[in-house]
């Protein structure tokens, strides 16, 4: 998945003219998530499905949300990193 062309949110009231600023643009990123799973069969009446997930494969380090600070840079907004690589396991039992 990849993400572009995203700014920080701002408060339109800090936009003054007659020289008005921008909002910050949040860096692009890219996120390689992965996925698998399988159906066993039981008995008669049972059946199991079995998956995982992987999300950030590469444990990469991205912005995901960003707020302008006092100059609309890199340097005075306040951001929210993308969490690691995190794992999902589940389990489905059908009867």
């Amino acid at each position: 998945v990849y993400f572009t062309n995203n700014f920080a949110n701002f408060d339109p009231a800090s936009f003054k003219t007659p020289n008005p600023r921008y909002t910050w643009q949040v860096p692009a990123y890219g996120v390689f998530d992965a996925f698998a799973g399988a159906d066993i069969k039981g008995n008669k009446s049972l059946r199991y499905s079995i998956s995982l997930g992987v999300f950030n494969v590469l444990d990469k380090s991205f912005i995901t949300d960003a707020i302008n600070g006092t100059s609309f840079d890199a340097n005075t907004a306040t951001v929210y990193m993308g969490q690691g690589r995190r794992y999902n396991l589940s389990l489905k039992i059908s009867f």
